[in-house]
């Protein structure tokens, strides 16, 4: 697999967590999502990372 295949971007978890721009920024100023890295402007996450944060909260939530 290739290392960008590991790399999610904003359009990505966008579509991830079903949410628009507004929400995603707001998430991310209010740091309610995982650890994620810029290169220059532009914000990313590493794919095991979010997937990993996404199954602790459907621990938290599920059940």
């Amino acid at each position: 697999m290739d290392l960008v295949e590991h790399i999610l971007t904003t359009e990505d978890m966008m579509a991830v967590l079903r949410v628009s721009r507004r929400t995603l920024d707001d998430y991310l100023a209010k740091n309610k999502l995982p650890q994620h890295f810029r290169i220059g402007r532009r914000v990313y996450w590493h794919r095991q990372v979010v997937e990993a944060w996404l199954r602790q909260l459907g621990e938290v939530g599920g059940d």
